[in-house]
């Protein structure tokens, strides 16, 4: 007779619901983060080149 070399229980659909339901909400808070870091970085860097444009006049063409 052939032994299976692994054994796997039968597991409830409410179980199965509820972990999927959590890595669902796992992934999403996961992608907000990522969302809202980007942003973050986006602002910043446009913030820097506010400033950095501040600080330096144009130099106009007559002058190059």
């Amino acid at each position: 007779m052939l032994i299976p070399k692994t054994h796997f229980e039968q597991v409830s659909l409410a179980i199965v619901k509820k972990i999927v339901e959590e890595q669902i909400q796992e992934e999403t808070a996961a992608k907000l983060d990522e969302e809202a870091r980007k942003k973050s970085l986006r602002e910043d860097y446009l913030q820097w080149q506010r400033q950095s444009m501040g600080r330096h006049r144009p130099v106009p063409i007559e002058e190059l």
